[in-house]
């Protein structure tokens, strides 16, 4: 008989029209890990199983299953691994019935009880769940057998404090590191703004940015660096610094601990382009900042007020000389379709992109993910023709002439992209994970893909292969190996973010590959290897 109870905590496989996935640790069942081990660890065990990492298709749950027996099965739900979660949920029960599975992330915070009965829950955690883990196990041992019981929900109702959660447990990262060397960290947690398309719940509906003590931030990263050897990191933050004076006062006092303690490292985050300023940045710079994620959404005024961004176009255009100026790479994200989207908006946004010289083509395409639980989900007119996603609100453009340019940016997109792909995708999201530098290697002389969508948008009609320079008859040309890696790249100048680089750059474009480039010579994982290839060499085995 085991003397201790078995937790299997799971980061199901994603969703099938995601398309590849980003190597990147699960940091909530890290934390979840990390709070039972620690407050439970005498009579729990917790094992953590990150299908992103280890297990893509999900082959070897099973296996999983049958090794650990485990007494519970945590499953962290997204709407990228929905799908997913649905089927482990089902492979579970038909393992075992008796099993109980638990509900947490973002998913189950958003949607209502019954939405989540497909997922068989015997427990709800909603909101943060280093605080709530430890409850439930208990309320759960004392619970009856299986059909004796009702679903347990939990819920967060004051928000955590950041600095007593401690460090995550970091149980995938050797795993993760083979793939993709560059490793995420939390340095805050909420945001205080109210953006009507994000769904990220606030604990207790209050609204707030916690930071952590930026102290231990380092000592974590130093931790990592030393054990780990990994040198990039990528800040999961929805702000890492606010454009506030104690905020920026704390990350010019985290540039300093960088360069005192981690003076070789390279890092990234996302923040609002209110918050840059170019003395910060710059010392930013000087302590490894490599790229920032900037939530643009759209140079149309009217746009941003939709979205209730509480940002200026002026504000965006601005940071982005800024960050071009020190040579800090953008990273840019874009929504130019949703349900009322005019075509006048559209043109806003290209002119300044035009102007400025900023282009995204990976953004052209890029459309509205209406959350459930979001305040624009409120106000959106779901369209019930098109197939259901768990969690999402499918919609239907009203312009006509909107609708035929989302159609031919995607077809554009596509054909763009196909010189890399084995097999011709199926839709637009199938293709995100598409490199994106090596989309825009558009050789001297070629039309720039604005001007395209200036001229579909203008006319309202569908333009022709031929009058483009993607088209079918002409791909674009395959790029030149680079001298810094065994990959190839483009020869030429990447308009990556607006800023032309003549060699990759970290954190231009997709954080999933930009690191394992510059890190190559550090940290170069096995050519080829995968860690799910032999079941002897995965986690769970060992």
């Amino acid at each position: 008989m085991r003397s201790k109870k078995q937790l299997l905590l799971i980061n199901p496989p994603a969703n099938a029209d995601v398309g590849k996935q980003l190597h990147m640790e699960n940091l909530g069942l890290g934390y979840v890990a990390a709070a039972v081990r620690r407050n439970l660890g005498d009579s729990h065990e917790a094992h953590i199983w990150d299908c992103s990492i280890v297990d893509p298709a999900g082959k070897f749950i099973g296996a999983l299953l049958k090794k650990l027996s485990p007494d519970y099965v945590g499953l962290s739900l997204s709407t990228m691994n929905a799908n997913g979660g649905v089927q482990v949920a089902a492979q579970i029960k038909e393992f075992d019935p008796s099993m109980r599975i638990i509900l947490g992330g973002v998913l189950p915070t958003s949607l209502t009880t019954d939405e989540l009965r497909i997922f068989s829950p015997d427990a709800i955690v909603r909101g943060e769940g280093e605080a709530l883990v430890s409850p439930v196990l208990t309320a759960l041992d004392a619970a009856a057998g299986p059909g004796e019981r009702e679903v347990l929900e939990v819920s967060q109702d004051v928000p955590l404090d950041v600095d007593a959660v401690g460090w995550p447990s970091r149980d995938m990262l050797p795993w993760q590191l083979r793939l993709h060397p560059q490793t995420s960290i939390s340095a805050s947690r909420g945001c205080p703004y109210r953006c009507s398309f994000c769904s990220i719940p606030q604990p207790g509906g209050k609204k707030g940015w916690r930071p952590r003590n930026i102290e231990d931030v380092v000592a974590e990263m130093e931790f990592i660096h030393k054990r780990h050897h990994c040198a990039h990191f990528y800040f999961v933050d929805d702000n890492f610094v606010l454009p506030t004076a104690g905020s920026r006062k704390r990350a010019e006092h985290f540039a300093h601990l960088v360069l005192e303690k981690l003076p070789d490292i390279r890092f990234g985050f996302m923040c609002r382009s209110a918050a840059i300023e170019p003395e910060l940045f710059r010392l930013l710079k000087k302590a490894g900042l490599a790229g920032v994620f900037l939530g643009i959404e759209s140079f149309s005024q009217p746009v941003l007020d939709r979205y209730r961004k509480q940002e200026t176009v002026e504000e965006h255009i601005e940071a982005i000389s800024t960050l071009n100026d020190l040579g800090i790479t953008t990273n840019p994200g874009f929504i130019f379709f949703d349900q009322w989207t005019k075509v006048s908006e559209i043109n806003d946004t290209i002119n300044v992109m035009k102007r400025i010289h900023f282009q995204s083509l990976e953004s052209m395409n890029s459309k509205l993910t209406c959350y459930k639980g979001s305040a624009i989900a409120d106000e959106i007119t779901e369209n019930f023709d098109e197939k259901p996603s768990i969690g999402i609100k499918k919609y239907a453009l009203q312009d006509a002439a909107v609708k035929k340019l989302f159609d031919q940016c995607c077809e554009i997109f596509i054909r763009c992209c196909r010189p890399w792909t084995a097999t011709p995708p199926t839709s637009e999201r199938a293709i995100a994970w598409v490199i994106c530098c090596r989309i825009f290697s558009i050789p001297a002389g070629k039309r720039c893909f604005s001007s395209i969508i200036r001229k579909a948008t203008a006319s309202g009609r569908r333009g022709s292969g031929a009058s483009c320079s993607f088209s079918r008859t002409a791909p674009m040309p395959r790029p030149t190996r680079c001298a810094t890696s065994d990959r190839s790249w483009p020869k030429k100048s990447i308009p990556c973010g607006g800023r032309a680089m003549t060699r990759p750059n970290a954190f231009s474009g997709w954080p999933a590959w930009s690191l394992a480039i510059n890190c190559a010579r550090n940290h170069a994982p096995r050519s080829g290897w995968r860690p799910w290839a032999s079941p002897r060499r995965c986690p769970a085995w060992t």
